[in-house]
């Protein structure tokens, strides 16, 4: 069968327009990839059953309690998010060469890895620091916990470390194959993807909390009306009071991505050519605000896939292959390469464990059945098979 037939009957499926014999032949697919990827379709069931149900309810006005419905979008979609797109369901599997193989085997998944830069210059590597207090500045300690957190507790009367200056700005970084958390003196907490770069001062200001990001990361603002909390980069700022939200503002991106999960922030495009045109968005949950080529936009998404890194997931919906490989890159400290630089366009859909090893990692994505990867020193070289 060709690709565009298994497009087609997929569609019948979804639609309830199959005979019993083309139901059947879906349904056996998906049952093949329960007893064959039983961990990765249990996952796809479940997000997919809320999402569907959400969809058909904002787009037909009907309440989706019809099991039926329900689980033919369920059956349908994961399969796609487990094989990538239809186009993809009978081609064969990726296929590495022995040398990516044997070296991809061996990569293990990122984990808690991180660099604190002290006001005075002093940068610590926190693998290497033991549990507990690491320094006290003015008016905060700063303690690391077993779980890999940094945690700044407010204290008055806490005296500098030696060498510790009262004022600037501290600095955490995580390394391509790292994440942690930050816990500031406010009550915000901060969860920082791999390849991140944060920095915020030793005491906020009395009018606002400004910090600066690069790279990806998840808030949890603490309400302070007086003050609010600003997150800004060299594209954008996003402001907000109390929230939780999610900022993917890598310099190797195309774009700048905030998706918002609770409360109300906005956003302002400081890399519009001209800023009196008050080139702003406020964004609501649900809401996730794109800024490409100096213009916002915005649209509706699902606010649970932009923190599925967090969750211990990679979570891909229609993405071109060129980001999805730059989320494998950063988190396995590889270097990626596009033999032919329109394969990075391919789209693709489908979530995948963080915690695999690299080998693994690719074997799950299930859409490039088509091309081949092959390796360099620490760079994999994508081709078309």
């Amino acid at each position: 069968m060709k690709g565009n037939l298994a497009e087609q009957l997929l569609e019948k499926y979804i639609e309830g327009n199959c005979t019993s014999d083309e139901c059947m032949l879906v349904e056996l697919w998906y049952e093949s990839l329960a007893a064959n990827r039983p961990e990765a379709v249990g996952g796809a069931k479940d997000r997919i059953s809320a999402k569907m149900k959400r969809h058909i309810d904002r787009s037909t006005g009907y309440h989706s309690s019809n099991y039926r419905l329900l689980k033919r979008f369920a059956v349908a979609a994961s399969i796609i998010l487990v094989l990538g797109t239809a186009i993809y369901f009978l081609k064969p599997v990726p296929r590495m060469s022995a040398e990516l193989n044997a070296f991809a085997g061996k990569v293990q998944p990122g984990g808690r890895k991180a660099y604190l830069t002290l006001a005075n210059g002093k940068r610590l590597l926190l693998n290497d620091l033991a549990i507990g207090l690491i320094a006290n500045e003015t008016g905060n300690q700063i303690h690391k916990t077993a779980d890999g957190q940094l945690i700044y507790e407010a204290c008055e009367t806490c005296h500098p470390s030696e060498g510790v200056i009262a004022e600037g700005f501290n600095t955490i970084e995580t390394p391509r194959g790292g994440q942690y958390q930050v816990h500031l003196p406010d009550g915000t907490r901060v969860w920082l993807n791999a390849g991140s770069v944060f920095k915020y001062p030793v005491n906020f200001a009395e009018s606002n909390r400004s910090v600066e990001l690069s790279g990806e990361a998840y808030f949890e603002v603490a309400k302070d009306r007086k003050r609010p909390f600003l997150v800004k980069n060299q594209l954008q700022q996003v402001e907000v009071i109390g929230t939780h939200f999610n900022v993917n503002s890598y310099p190797n991106e195309l774009s700048v991505k905030t998706t918002l999960l609770e409360g109300v922030v906005k956003i302002v495009n400081l890399s519009s050519p001209n800023r009196l045109t008050g080139d702003e968005v406020i964004i609501k949950p649900g809401e996730q605000s794109v800024l490409s080529n100096h213009k916002l936009r915005v649209s509706k998404v699902d606010p649970e896939d932009a923190i599925g890194w967090k969750q211990g997931l990679f979570v891909f919906d229609e993405d071109p292959l060129v980001e999805v490989m730059n989320k494998i890159s950063r988190w396995y400290d590889v270097d990626i390469s596009f033999k032919d630089p329109s394969l990075g366009a391919t789209r693709f859909s489908g979530s995948i464990s963080r915690n695999l090893t690299l080998n693994k990692a690719l074997d799950k994505l299930g859409l490039t059945g088509g091309l081949k990867f092959d390796l360099v020193q620490r760079t994999i070289i994508v081709s078309e098979r």
